[in-house]
């Protein structure tokens, strides 16, 4: 390795550089589309609401290549008016801000934080570094669900965040910028500090510079064309739609491509990312394996992809050296991904499943694990009289850590922090088929909450390559 590829004794910077410390101290996703389902007996559970069919098979055809649980066809019949109304959203963000405050400050004060320095071999100025991350005042607000900007008073919210000073993230299709002329200027008067759109369906580097090249009307058309079932071709189009906009009208917020790499774009993935780049220079790209643990399907990836895939990982890791375009940060992030295939070189089988997420991360792991705090649907059922949404709880695996007794514009902070230390982790000790964990960059977070959720089995090859990386 040449020794412009070792970290320089400047940590603060150079962890920020390599993404393994933010702006933000902690994170909030919350899904802001969940609605009330009926079920055929006459009760309700909360559901996700979204106006895309994102599915491998619909109807006996191959419709994409992974499986999201908001899928349209999967919950047929919700009515956005059944929606949180904003003003239970931002107070439950408010509520929780200021719990991942007080998480952070509980961790610092915890012997668990010295035990975590001890056994990933921290020395002493990366301790202070960290330390001094987990007393900022900034939170990033990701804005997620089904299909977020589905939600009447999307614009409201994002606004209204804004002027907490916090970094507020968009997560969604984009598909609402085709149909609506109003919400593209709504968004220009408030916009988002990140749009992150979805690059899943993408099949070649052909497909994306054709794309680019079509007249906005044209790309229009396409979409129109194609049939609803095919979910993931409609976002490759809506967001081909929205990033040509982000080129033409100045403030548009910074476009980020959610590249999920699955068994149809592995083969292509780096001539893909390529012309991304290309075609969108200023945009943010987001590569990252797709995820099954969280609904406990076997791996996507056949056996013969590891290769590809190992590949895929080393190029993710060089890119934190050279920074090409739309690089995204994340270095800790790769690195355990890297120590997956070299703790399973011998078994590919048990490789391929840790990259899908299984037993490699997980939130309940250990206190600072959950630092990207979820609020979501909660899978009790009920009368149909409640507001839907504003639970504790993974919006991929609702099973595992939801609070389902309250509601977080119901609880107040330090409930809210006391849960996130330490209630989740004992309702997950409790629960008899616990979620195998998931590798979601996002959720993984910062090195803190990456290290303190990673399988033990990960640690001694995560830590040779940190220290060949990182110098420590």
């Amino acid at each position: 390795m040449s020794k412009e590829q070792v970290v320089p004794p400047d940590y603060s910077q150079s962890l920020f550089e390599l993404g393994l410390i933010g702006t933000a101290s902690a994170g909030i996703q919350i899904d802001v589309n969940v609605a009330t389902k009926k079920l055929p007996d006459d009760t309700y559970v909360d559901a996700p609401f979204c106006d895309h069919n994102c599915r491998i098979f619909t109807d006996d055809l191959r419709t994409g290549n992974y499986d999201c649980p908001a899928a349209i066809t999967l919950h047929p019949g919700l009515k956005r008016s059944s929606l949180a109304p904003s003003s239970l959203i931002l107070r439950a963000i408010e509520s929780s801000t200021a719990a991942a405050r007080l998480a952070n400050i509980s961790l610092l004060g915890s012997s668990h934080l010295q035990n975590y320095f001890d056994r990933f071999c921290l020395p002493g100025s990366i301790r202070k570094v960290i330390e001094r991350h987990l007393l900022g005042e900034q939170i990033e607000i990701n804005l997620f669900g089904g299909n977020p900007e589905l939600h009447l008073d999307i614009v409201l919210i994002v606004s209204e965040l804004k002027k907490t000073g916090h970094v507020v993230n968009l997560t969604t299709t984009g598909g609402r910028f085709l149909y609506d002329p109003k919400f593209l200027a709504e968004v220009l008067e408030s916009p988002p500090h990140l749009l992150a759109l979805s690059a899943d369906d993408f099949d070649s580097p052909e497909q994306v510079a054709s794309l680019c090249h079509l007249d906005l009307k044209d790309v229009v058309r396409q979409r129109q064309q194609i049939p609803f079932q095919f979910g993931q071709r409609r976002k490759a189009l809506e967001a081909t739609y929205v990033a040509r906009l982000s080129q033409i009208h100045p403030g548009f917020p910074q476009i980020l491509f959610n590249l999920v790499v699955h068994p149809g774009n592995i083969d292509g993935i780096e001539e893909i990312i390529a012309a991304l780049r290309l075609s969108f220079p200023r945009a943010l790209i987001n590569p990252y394996p797709v995820q099954s643990a969280f609904y406990k399907g076997e791996p996507n990836f056949p056996p013969d992809h590891l290769s590809l895939l190992e590949q895929f990982i080393d190029n993710r890791i060089t890119d934190h050296f050279h920074k090409p375009a739309g690089h995204v940060p994340r270095l800790h992030y790769w690195l355990m991904l890297k120590s997956i295939c070299a703790t399973f070189d011998d078994n590919p089988r048990a490789a391929l499943r840790a990259l899908a997420g299984y037993d490699s991360w997980k939130c309940y792991g250990a206190p600072g694990a959950n630092r990207y705090i979820q609020i979501g649907a909660s899978p009790e059922v009920h009368s149909g009289q409640k507001i839907a949404g504003g639970h504790l709880a993974c919006f991929w695996n609702s099973e595992t850590v939801t609070l389902k007794e309250a509601q977080v514009w119901d609880m107040n902070p330090p409930e809210i922090a006391s849960f996130i230390t330490h209630g989740m982790i004992e309702i997950a000790k409790s629960n008899p088929d616990p979620c195998p964990g998931c590798n979601f960059p996002r959720l993984n977070f910062d090195m803190v909450s990456l290290e303190n959720g990673m399988d033990l089995r990960l640690v001694p090859a995560y830590l040779d390559l940190r220290r060949k990386h990182l110098g420590f």
